[in-house]
């Protein structure tokens, strides 16, 4: 069976400037292990900068990734994964990705192609 590893990005701060709190981050991983038993979380603190609107963001962002079985079960549950802490931290996107064998996907894509059709590059989301 083939494995594809999901990789979110979360803030380390809210979009207003607040600090999100290191107890959150540490839910959001302790959640991923609850339903798949591992996940890898990288202490390093990732800047990204993005336009939504004409404005600039910057952030500064922890990623948590896991290396899952592909099965429609684990794509909705990472979906919703996403819906979920997108909302908790009060954000206009999370940025994550999916990659499996020979590519790399933009989850929201993923997510709604069957895996042998999926054949797009990594995107952000939008």
């Amino acid at each position: 069976m083939n494995r594809w590893r999901f990789e979110v990005l979360l803030p380390r701060r809210f979009n207003d400037g607040r600090e999100v709190p290191r107890r959150l981050l540490g839910e959001a991983l302790r959640e991923i292990t609850a339903q798949f038993d591992a996940a890898s979380f990288e202490t390093q603190t990732i800047e990204g900068h993005w336009r939504y609107k004409g404005t600039v963001y910057q952030d500064y962002l922890a990623r948590i990734f896991v290396d899952v079985p592909d099965i429609p079960s684990n794509r909705r549950w990472m979906k919703e994964f996403k819906v979920r802490w997108k909302a908790r931290l009060e954000q206009v996107e999370i940025w994550s990705r999916v990659n499996g064998p020979n590519r790399s996907l933009d989850m929201s894509a993923f997510l709604v192609l069957r895996p042998k059709a999926a054949s797009l590059g990594g995107a952000w989301p939008g």
